[in-house]
């Protein structure tokens, strides 16, 4: 799987004739650029469950500004770190109790799970941050697995495919429970091989070594 860039450029060229007179000829040029891989495109993020999940959050408007202050600090990873509660909730003027309210009912909605004390993991599947939008697919996808793994919405039939799948490829590490990873593992639990698609795609993102 991948995407190719292109872009196009007007060029447009001019001569003076012999008579004095001017002729321009124009066309539109384009150009082919960077070929991309994308090793495992991550699922969707439901916009109508984000929408949903901040609703059920926040209560007023100044609930919806503290989250919008709290979501920007989301790292690479997706994760979001408040070394101090009251410190954050002091600098948002809100007291700790109503900081820790909102949090609560943003975890009750989906959209934030409690690593530890002031570390959360934002829900990729509802928010993706700046920084894991700006670093590609392959970052997004790894957020958006580790959300599954912590939350337990893998499940056992699901891993057994992935295992299945990964002793038929011979593979010495086990497959990483990704969307283009599952679905090849349940269609390989159904067919008992992989389709020639599949395969080539296996191939360009490096999981089969040829």
């Amino acid at each position: 799987m991948g995407y190719k860039t292109t872009k196009q450029t007007k060029v447009q060229i001019g001569a003076t004739l012999d008579d004095g007179s001017r002729a321009m000829l124009e066309a539109d040029v384009t150009v082919k650029g960077a070929s991309y891989v994308v090793t495992e495109l991550n699922e969707r993020m439901n916009l109508r469950n984000t929408f949903k999940a901040i609703s059920e959050a926040c209560r007023s408007s100044a609930d919806i500004t503290i989250l919008g202050e709290i979501l920007e600090r989301t790292d690479i990873q997706n994760e979001i770190r408040l070394h101090s509660l009251t410190e954050w909730a002091a600098q948002l003027n809100v007291s700790r109790k109503h900081l820790n309210t909102l949090l609560t009912r943003a975890e009750d909605a989906s959209l934030l799970y409690k690593l530890n004390t002031g570390h959360y993991l934002l829900n990729p599947y509802k928010i993706m941050g700046a920084k894991a939008s700006a670093a590609g697919y392959e970052i997004q996808e790894l957020a958006q697995v580790r959300w599954k793994e912590l939350t337990g919405l893998y499940t056992e039939l699901e891993i057994q495919q992935l295992l299945d799948l990964s002793d038929y490829l011979k593979l010495e590490n086990g497959l990483t429970p990704t969307y283009f990873n599952l679905s090849v593992a349940q269609y390989y639990s159904k067919n008992k091989t992989i389709s020639p698609k599949q395969r080539t795609s296996m191939i360009k993102a490096g999981i089969i070594k040829l």
